[in-house]
């Protein structure tokens, strides 16, 4: 017996165990934009896939719901810093000002299969193996320029500089660190005489 699958069935899907990527620039497709049962009403989940097919979301807090109306309760700021961060987004997505004010802006501009094939760009960390609760992270949406400028250029990760000063800052404070084992220290009175 035979099988077919149809074309477009394997849109929204990742292969079993494809793991994240190197710390770098990607460019990556929006594959699907939800509101999850479990989040707000203007919470969406932004899918993003990699050309290695390792899939994961970024949240995106919505100031209009789906008819076009402003969430209540959301002070002008809230509203200017969604507009921004869904702005920050689309010019990824390689949009304009000038088109975002033509029309209305919904769910098919992000989406890769409805956006006429535009991808986003993205610098991307991925989590640390083995670290519960250390997950991989979309950093910033950037634009094609950005990415250009700087995907085939050696990554340097900005939380693994900070974690390497400090941890070469705590070993040259001053502080000794403790004896090793078998080596005992001198007593605080010992080291308070002569």
């Amino acid at each position: 017996m035979s099988f077919v699958i149809p074309t477009g069935a394997f849109e929204h899907v990742t292969p079993l165990g494809a793991t994240p990527p190197a710390a770098g620039y990607y460019a990556v497709k929006i594959t699907k934009v939800e509101n999850n049962q479990r989040d707000k009403s203007h919470t969406r989940r932004v899918h993003c896939q990699f050309e290695n097919g390792f899939s994961m979301f970024e949240f995106l807090h919505c100031a209009y719901d789906e008819e076009g109306n402003q969430y209540p309760g959301l002070e002008m700021k809230q509203v200017r810093g969604r507009l921004a961060a869904l702005m920050t987004i689309l010019f990824s997505l390689g949009y304009t000002k000038d088109e975002l004010m033509s029309g209305e802006v919904g769910i098919e501009t992000l989406l890769y299969s409805t956006n006429g094939g535009r991808q986003a760009y993205v610098e991307f960390i991925p989590g640390q193996k083995g670290v519960q609760g250390s997950y991989s992270t979309i950093r910033r949406f950037v634009t094609k320029a950005v990415f250009d400028a700087n995907k085939d250029k050696a990554y340097n990760n900005p939380t693994a500089a900070v974690a390497a000063k400090t941890a070469s800052a705590a070993a040259s404070n001053g502080v000794r660190a403790p004896a090793p084992a078998g080596h005992a220290l001198p007593s605080p009175a010992q080291g308070l005489i002569g």
